[in-house]
């Protein structure tokens, strides 16, 4: 890197090397590698589950659009058996559901899932 500041002057950086996560569709950054499922679908609810080597947090991004997983459920931080319920939904409705787990608190290291689909049941 050079800086010029008015003065004819000039630093010279030393090089410096990093490597960034890839995002998903959605901006997320992190690995995609958990195997979502859908369960206890009914028409207004549906869960959702996944398993993880260690402990962690369990996220849920949701939506009606593949590319816009605007909303968010989640169940308490510590669990290797995920299970979020997702509630309030819309009877005879597809969603798009992403999971997500940081394994530890703080560290914004994230596994996710890829984008599942659930359709909730007819009332």
């Amino acid at each position: 890197m050079i800086c010029a500041i008015s003065t004819g002057t000039s630093a010279l950086s030393q090089v410096q090397s990093f490597t960034t996560q890839g995002s998903n569709a959605n901006g997320s950054q992190g690995q995609s590698n958990l195997q979502a499922t859908c369960a206890n679908v009914t028409a207004n609810s549906f869960d959702v589950t996944w398993t993880t080597p260690q402990a962690g947090s369990s996220v849920v991004k949701f939506g009606t659009d593949q590319n816009n997983l605007s909303q968010m459920a989640q169940a308490p931080w510590g669990q290797s058996n995920h299970k979020v319920t997702v509630n309030n939904l819309q009877p005879n409705t597809t969603y798009f559901v992403q999971a997500q787990t940081s394994a530890e608190q703080g560290t914004g290291a994230q596994q996710m899932s890829g984008i599942v689909s659930c359709t909730t049941k007819s009332q």
